[in-house]
């Protein structure tokens, strides 16, 4: 992996790599969804890479997933590549912590049918666990790329219902990562490196079921494998979820496809720079 980059956990020789979080172009009817490139395209994608898990969550349908699936396993790849079944991208609504509803995404992973789209959040993690399935927050704490926000996340974490609670957190989201930032303004506006504070801050407490920590590159238009999972060798990655297995995420250089949250985030970088701007003016003249 160029320019491999250990963005959290300690990689261990051995571990299995993958992608947990790829979109993809894929057309059924009136559905379709979002991605450029097609499931078995994907797959081959993975496999150059040498990736030995991948799963396709494209918005809330599993179509692509079992195509993927039955891609490799029709052409022998499954002996090289775990294509995860049963993976979709599922929208829901959320109360925010000033009482406006907001639309959230979960990563459901293993599920057997699409679930409804814009249920509450805490009623989606129930419909993927109903199913024998494991709930990811899809980048927490990033309003602009519809995660959940802080108030939700932490609502389903604590909950004493034994069917709402994370199988993971999303901690790491390819999308949200944005290189023209600097990294001073990266490190304090990134959902990504807030949620992994919040995480590590917790994750040793009881009362907050978090699940283990995943990445994904999120990737929609070019290539797999920006951001990777590793999980214990010999493990799927359903064991990792159930096990609440070590896992590390690595982040392998490039640019990927996340023009249209560059836009968003350079906007409110902006809006802070003219107001430091500002500050910095008002200052001068006071001091003059």
């Amino acid at each position: 992996m160029a320019h491999e980059k250990v963005i959290w956990g300690i990689p261990h020789s051995g571990d299995r790599i993958g992608d947990l979080h790829v979109h993809s172009k894929w057309e059924k009817g009136l559905v379709k969804t979002d991605g450029k490139t097609p499931p078995w395209l994907r797959v081959e994608q993975a496999l150059d890479k040498v990736h030995d898990f991948l799963a396709l969550l494209d918005h809330d349908n599993i179509g692509p997933s079992i195509e993927a699936h039955e891609y490799a396993y029709v052409h022998g790849y499954n002996k090289d590549i775990e294509v995860l079944l049963g993976c979709a991208e599922i929208s829901c609504v959320e109360e925010s912590e000033r009482g406006r509803r907001r639309d959230g995404h979960i990563l459901a992973y293993g599920i057997t049918d699409n679930i409804p789209f814009n249920l509450p959040a805490s009623e989606v993690v129930r419909a993927i666990h109903r199913m024998r399935g494991y709930a990811v927050a899809a980048h927490p704490l990033c309003r602009y790329a519809h995660g959940v926000g802080e108030k939700t996340f932490l609502e389903i974490a604590t909950s004493e219902d034994p069917e709402i609670n994370w199988d993971g957190t999303e901690g790491y989201n390819g999308i949200v990562r944005d290189w023209k930032l600097p990294l001073w303004l990266y490190e304090f506006k990134n959902p990504n490196s807030k949620m992994i504070k919040l995480y590590d801050r917790k994750k040793d407490d009881s009362q907050y079921r978090f699940g283990i920590l995943t990445g994904g590159s999120d990737d929609h238009n070019g290539d797999v494998g920006r951001v990777l999972t590793l999980i214990p060798e010999g493990m799927t990655v359903f064991d990792a979820f159930r096990e609440r297995a070590r896992t590390a995420i690595v982040f392998t250089g490039g640019r990927g496809d996340y023009s249209w949250a560059s836009i968003k985030v350079q906007k409110e970088a902006g809006k802070l720079l003219v107001a430091a701007r500002s500050l910095t003016g008002s200052l001068q003249v006071l001091l003059n």
